[in-house]
């Protein structure tokens, strides 16, 4: 990914430290020109790619014919994606206002985490995605600390961590 110059590929032979003293050919995807890219995950043969402004991308390479580019059409709280991760058929979103959870088998889409509409900061900015070994998602804040939420049996369970301010004088 890359700031305002859009999606590049290479093949995955050519990352080594002996080539990376050659020139490595890279592939430009003409789609994403002018984007900054700031997230990208994959999956059997599916990129997940997270746009500062225009939102996410599917990029599918699973056909003989080349790589096919399609825009996520879902109505994201917001267009500005920091982090994708992708479990299990769920595609969760970091963005500038949330956390948005998308189940990629039936369509549907959660946000959790929002911003308030009152709010005049932004301390629900998703910086970073995990999945624990025991299945917990945990969400980094720039500025509300950390959420580690809890999927069972169709609920959602979520827990928020963050330090105290103290007073040093």
């Amino acid at each position: 990914g890359t700031k305002n110059m859009g999606l590049y590929s290479f093949p995955k032979d050519s990352v080594n430290t002996e080539i990376l003293k050659k020139p490595v050919y890279c592939n430009r995807y003409s789609e994403f020109s002018n984007f900054s890219i700031s997230a990208i995950c994959s999956y059997q043969g599916n990129i997940w790619v997270g746009t500062e402004k225009n939102g996410i991308y599917h990029i599918n390479k699973t056909n003989k014919s080349g790589a096919r580019v399609n825009k996520v059409n879902l109505r994201l709280p917001s267009q500005n994606v920091w982090c994708i991760e992708l479990y299990n058929d769920t595609l969760f979103v970091g963005s500038e206002t949330g956390l948005s959870v998308i189940d990629l088998k039936s369509g549907k889409l959660e946000d959790f985490l929002q911003r308030p509409k009152e709010a005049n900061h932004f301390n629900n900015i998703i910086r970073a995605i995990t999945r624990d070994k025991n299945g917990d998602i945990w969400v980094g804040t720039q500025e509300d600390g950390i959420y580690r939420m809890t999927f069972l049996n169709g609920k959602v369970s979520i827990k928020h961590y963050k330090s105290q301010s103290y007073d040093s004088a």
